[in-house]
């Protein structure tokens, strides 16, 4: 298993290759996983993917995580979430007497992005594939997306993330966006505020997802900002310790202590500090790529609009037995 730098996104970021995930053993997958922690953005490509299965990419995934890990899979249970605020009273159907139709469609739609694969924890699909009744299969299924990360304006976020390229993904692209390095270059000035700066989330409609359907928009709210006025620091630590931003401008509605005035001055001299080529890769994908990424300090993008024929399969999960395992810290000082 070797590495090569990303062009793009600064000082960190690199393709794995000279391996193939359908045969490396426990201590590869180990290493893989450890490259993930430390270098925020991993890409496989197709001929050193090997054509996994979907069992094998949630083998992958999972070897690194803990029991406690429970919490970003998406299932029924997990769907059924949605439904606290209604009555415990349930029509033939299961779901509450008083619901209302648009958490309907949304709770019908989110059986329909884990049907068949409830099996493999942590996975749903990306994909603007329709069924014979034109329903949306798919997490995301619609344009493009903004800068985002996901879980971004929640109380508690899975810290990494895989996406699988599994068909019609050639030809599409996602972007990544390294905000440790774009920290690092701050002034001393602006780094002291932003380390004291908290932001308070909120769920935007339209923001990180234009156009997609009101079911979606819905979907969206539930799993990237649930509840409103979550607060949560600008400035945070992946978990390998790297510091960087949480700058989810999507839902950050304001800082705390700072007016509506101060707070829009300042995402936007953010923005236009960050948003900068030198930090930013572009991946175009290939059918069977497969990408690893840090949901921390790390902004992703979708600027493909067209994604009808695009299917992927996503994966969340955190690194809980990897940093817990004896010499973790040790290994990660040494790279």
């Amino acid at each position: 298993m070797k590495t090569r730098k990303l062009p793009g996104f600064g000082s960190l970021g690199v393709e794995v290759y000279d391996t193939n995930l359908r045969t490396i053993d426990a201590d590869e997958i180990r290493q893989l996983g450890m490259i993930s922690l430390e270098q925020l953005v991993v890409v496989v490509r197709a001929e050193s993917v090997g054509g996994i299965s979907l069992e094998r990419f949630n083998e992958i995934c999972t070897s690194w995580v803990s029991d406690r890990d429970s919490d970003f899979a998406y299932t029924r249970e997990t769907f059924g979430k949605m439904l606290g605020k209604y009555s415990a009273e349930r029509g033939p159907d299961g779901l509450p007497v008083n619901i209302d139709d648009v958490d309907r469609r949304m709770v019908e739609e989110g059986y329909r992005i884990v049907n068949g694969i409830e099996h493999l924890p942590g996975m749903s699909r990306v994909t603007g594939k329709r069924d014979e009744q034109g329903n949306a299969t798919g997490m995301f299924a619609d344009g493009e997306l903004d800068w985002h990360c996901n879980n971004q304006g929640a109380a508690r976020r899975a810290p990494g993330v895989g996406l699988l390229g599994w068909e019609g993904a050639t030809g599409s692209r996602t972007e990544f966006l390294n905000t440790a390095d774009a920290y690092q270059a701050l002034s001393p000035e602006w780094q002291r505020t932003c380390d004291e700066l908290v932001a308070v989330h909120r769920f935007m409609p339209g923001a990180i997802a234009p156009g997609v359907s009101d079911v979606q928009e819905r979907l969206l709210k539930f799993t990237m900002c649930p509840d409103d006025d979550t607060e949560i620091p600008l400035v945070v630590e992946s978990p390998a310790g790297i510091k960087g931003l949480h700058f989810a401008f999507t839902s950050i509605y304001q800082f705390k202590g700072m007016s509506q005035a101060e707070s829009d001055e300042t995402v936007q001299f953010l923005k236009n500090h960050i948003m900068r080529d030198e930090y930013i890769y572009g991946h175009d994908w290939v059918d069977g790529d497969m990408l690893l990424f840090d949901n921390t300090i790390t902004l992703h993008r979708r600027p493909t609009k067209d994604c009808s024929k695009r299917l992927m399969y996503r994966m969340a999960f955190n690194y809980d037995r990897l940093l817990t395992a004896p010499g973790a810290a040790n290994s990660m000082q040494a790279r």
